[in-house]
């Protein structure tokens, strides 16, 4: 009829759960006991910190780390664009992006709104800009 293993498990699942349950109300939920070890942490200054090495832990290298290529490619472009035009901005005149020149110019646009973001800010890095573009 009923095999003996089937008898045998069933018992041993009864008694498990009485003595489990037993556990859970007479052992008072005491945890076993553990010992701390107090180590003072030692107090550091500023002039024992690496902070270069810092830096470069956490900090990406390069652009193509987090963001794609053609924007970190484009924003090199924008970035060389936009400090040209500040240098020729110095001489009073205007960068000719397709020349690559100073030349003279009547347009009073300031570099930030040749070359700069829409809100007229220069260039922002895309690591800083969650890979975005902000320039035309």
């Amino acid at each position: 009829m009923i095999d003996s293993t089937f008898i045998l498990i069933i018992i041993l699942l009864i008694l498990f759960f009485i003595i489990f349950t037993y556990a859970l109300i007479y052992n008072n939920h005491n945890l076993i006991k553990f010992r701390v070890i107090k180590v003072p942490i030692k107090s550091v200054t500023d002039s024992e910190v690496d902070y270069d090495k810092l830096k470069n832990k956490y900090t990406f290298k390069k652009c193509t780390d987090m963001c794609n290529e053609n924007v970190c490619d484009d924003y090199q472009i924008q970035m060389i664009k936009y400090d040209l035009c500040k240098e020729c901005k110095k001489e009073k005149k205007c960068y000719d992006q397709y020349k690559g020149i100073c030349t003279d110019c009547n347009n009073n646009y300031t570099c930030e709104q040749l070359f700069g973001c829409k809100n007229n800010i220069p260039p922002i890095n895309p690591l800083q800009n969650y890979c975005v573009k902000c320039w035309n």
